[in-house]
């Protein structure tokens, strides 16, 4: 066997193998999660745990997600992926040469990055609206 047959099998290997191993990991993941959720519930149940206390150990966690700033965000890095493509045909760059994809990647981080400091920039100015209130637990 020579070497392009040997990198064109791990190549097929590899790309076969990735997906299903993802697809088994998830499918792990979330028979454990559903495991423990039921050993919460049986212990709750044999320690005759009150409705209210159970129910909040019961209720998800979920972290607490800023949505109003979301669209702020995906302005900045849709601006900064225009302005990165603009400045590679500006250059003279082809599309089909590196320098076009380095230069459209260079703009999303820096739209990225300007999305970020404009977020953090208000955050600071007005802390009581970083979070979404609706989604805290500790206010119902």
């Amino acid at each position: 066997m020579n070497s392009i047959d040997l990198e064109a099998t791990l190549a097929i290997i590899l790309s076969l193998g990735i997906p299903i191993i993802a697809i088994v990991m998830t499918f792990i993941a979330v028979i454990r999660k559903h495991s423990d959720q039921t050993r919460l519930r049986l212990s709750l149940v044999e320690h005759a745990t009150d409705p209210e206390s159970a129910r909040l150990l019961l209720a998800e966690q979920a972290a607490p997600v800023s949505s109003k700033y979301r669209l702020l965000r995906y302005g900045c890095a849709t601006t900064g992926l225009g302005l990165g493509a603009l400045a590679a045909s500006l250059m003279g760059i082809n599309i089909k040469e590196q320098g076009f994809l380095i230069a459209i990647i260079l703009g999303l981080g820096l739209g990225m990055l300007a999305g970020f400091v404009a977020e953090y920039l208000l955050t600071r100015k007005h802390p009581e609206s970083a979070t979404d209130e609706s989604l805290s637990p500790s206010r119902q």
